[in-house]
């Protein structure tokens, strides 16, 4: 199976994976499944480290990456055709810009999307499956 992980999921792999339930431990350590983050969610936590929203500690943010890549999670980046037909999207109840695209590459890609994020849980849209 593939997943993509909420940008919030990122930093529990990271900093604190006690967060993580015990079902999402289960399948990012399953070597048969397929891990990806996006690039936007990586520029999410970039945007909120320099408007002071975000402190981490114990790495620098720009270290993200190769620590991703340590736990075989991928970078998704975003085609131009998925940037552009994002508003084809009827989602209707949530406004986190963010939140709406990772729902919107989950459809698109065919994913999982892993997040404790209990709007985006709620939301009942043709395609959109989503775990924790």
């Amino acid at each position: 199976m593939s997943y993509l992980i909420d940008t919030h999921c990122i930093l529990w792999c990271i900093t604190d994976p006690d967060k993580l339930s015990k079902n999402v431990l289960r399948i990012l350590e399953n070597p048969n499944n397929r891990i990806f983050v996006t690039s936007l969610s990586l520029w999410e936590i970039a945007l909120k480290i320099r408007l002071k929203k975000l402190t981490i500690s114990g790495f620098k943010s720009e270290e993200i990456p190769n620590l991703l890549k340590r736990m075989s999670i991928e970078v998704l980046d975003l085609s131009a055709e998925e940037a552009i037909n994002f508003s084809s999207l009827d989602l209707i109840g949530h406004t986190d810009p963010f939140d709406l695209f990772l729902v919107y590459l989950t459809i698109r890609r065919k994913l999982i999307l892993i997040s404790k994020d209990a709007i985006i849980s709620k939301l009942k849209i043709k395609g959109f499956k989503t775990f924790w």
